[in-house]
């Protein structure tokens, strides 16, 4: 009796089915000197984190990195942001943001809701600086 399935064709096949595409997403935003300016994506109607266009180019291009603080200015609100990689990162109540899954900014505050004292909703604009 003959195989019909070498294990190099299986590998062959197997390798097919799990190959991965990675997407780098461009900038999104309208850059100006030490600024960004993208929309609100969305809110999170549970924990009120605002959901953002921003890209990982975008914090690139501006000198905002891990561990490093911004602001984020809606109207004449402002607040300084801690870039991070998750919520702990940061004490309870203060504000974080993190690149989500999607490959998107997330500005939030531990346990806590940023859109409550930001005030912004999917559609605004909102500014991020270094």
């Amino acid at each position: 009796m003959r195989k019909l399935f070498t294990p190099a064709l299986m590998l062959g096949i197997l390798l097919c089915a799990c190959t991965i595409s990675l997407t780098v997403m461009a900038d999104s935003a309208i850059h100006n000197n030490s600024s960004a300016t993208g929309r609100v994506r969305a809110i999170n109607p549970e924990w009120g984190n605002i959901d953002t266009e921003f890209v990982y180019s975008d914090l690139e291009r501006l000198g905002i990195t891990k561990n490093t603080t911004f602001t984020v200015q809606f109207r004449e609100k402002s607040f300084k942001v801690m870039m991070g990689s998750t919520y702990d990162d940061v004490q309870k109540g203060e504000w974080v943001a993190f690149i989500t899954a999607e490959g998107f900014l997330r500005i939030a505050r531990n346990v806590d809701s940023a859109v409550m004292l930001l005030g912004c909703k999917p559609g605004d604009n909102i500014v991020i600086r270094k």
